[in-house]
């Protein structure tokens, strides 16, 4: 019996995102503001990424923190109220936005695996039903990114930013 397995999604935390029409994302208003005192820290997964999880219902969900002395920390929190609104199979969903003084850190699902990079780094060669796999998940998640989301990917896209 072959194992499921999730389908590859587009990381969007930290990336360079345009809205590519007025009035196509939901405002700010609408942004789920999370009170860090409500998740306590289970692991450090890589950079400035935590496991988390929500003490009273155990729900776990990745938080990326941007302190407000990183040089695109407002244009990144900017663009991470806008990915609140999306919904889709092949993309990281943002749960909400948590604010103090100094930084600003973003609740996302999170998924267990890793990213492409590493796997390709640690594996040489992929099956063909694999890459293919890859590249239809990535291409409708950039799909839906531009026409339904209606934004603009500006960041290069490398294998870091795949998740599986």
């Amino acid at each position: 019996m072959k194992r499921q397995r999730k389908p590859p999604r587009l990381h969007l935390s930290g990336l360079n995102l345009a809205a590519a029409g007025a009035g196509s994302l939901k405002s700010a208003v609408d942004v789920t503001f999370i009170h860090d005192d409500d998740y306590e820290v289970i692991s450090h997964v890589a950079g400035s990424v935590w496991k988390v999880m929500k003490k009273d219902t155990g729900d776990v969900l990745a938080r990326k923190e941007f302190h407000n002395k990183d040089k695109k920390w407002g244009q990144a929190a900017a663009a991470a109220i806008q990915c609140t609104t999306l919904k889709h199979t092949n993309v990281v969903q943002f749960m909400g936005v948590s604010s103090s003084k100094h930084s600003v850190g973003l609740y996302m699902e999170f998924v267990a695996g890793s990213s492409l990079g590493t796997v390709m780094h640690r594996r040489r060669v992929f099956p063909e039903d694999s890459i293919a796999t890859i590249c239809i998940a990535t291409l409708r998640g950039l799909l839906y990114l531009r026409r339904e989301a209606r934004l603009i990917y500006r960041s290069p896209l490398g294998p870091t930013k795949i998740l599986i």
